[in-house]
């Protein structure tokens, strides 16, 4: 294998806390659709709650 590096897999952030976040399925909030990676998978931690939405003004 010369010249291929291994590069590990990037990690996740929880999309509530920023935290890293292991890829699991528990972990998922919401899965990508597109390969091109335009609308990639979200994922959170189980004990992370959902935001809330703030009134607008």
């Amino acid at each position: 294998m010369t010249g291929h590096k291994l590069v590990p897999p990037v990690p996740e952030y929880c999309v509530y806390c920023d935290r890293p976040v292991e890829r699991s399925e528990e972990n998922l909030v919401m899965l990508g659709f597109s390969a091109s990676g335009a609308r990639p998978s979200l994922y959170a931690h189980p004990e992370c709650p959902a935001p809330r939405k703030r009134p607008a003004g």
